[in-house]
């Protein structure tokens, strides 16, 4: 299942895992372009702090995530097998989620 895809299409086409259409990504895309903000989940203290200033908030003070991992996702996993079906069951959300950064308010590259 593509989790994003799945919430964000209105015929839930992410359920198709693998199978999961141009279209279907499409559709994910055409909502995101909607949205005003988007945060990207590996650098979030930057872009909340980013939002916060967007909008006239003050953050309270709370300790910060360091927001990198010394291990990647294959390590974590630690089977090249598992990995790779991972990886190609959620391609979709995975192209999703790499278009999407150049939406990003904060850039975290």
């Amino acid at each position: 299942i593509n989790f994003m895809l799945t919430r964000l299409t209105p015929d839930h086409c992410g359920e198709d895992g693998e199978n999961a259409t141009d279209t279907c990504l499409e559709q994910g895309k055409d909502l995101l372009r909607r949205f005003t903000y988007i945060l990207d989940v590996r650098c979030i203290d930057e872009g909340l702090e980013a939002l916060a200033g967007e909008l006239g908030f003050s953050l309270p003070a709370v300790g910060k995530s360091s927001g990198k991992t010394s291990v990647t996702a294959r390590e974590r996993i630690g089977n090249d097998d598992i990995y790779d079906f991972i990886v190609e069951r959620n391609r979709r959300d995975l192209e999703l989620y790499e278009w999407s950064k150049s939406l990003s308010l904060v850039n975290c590259s």
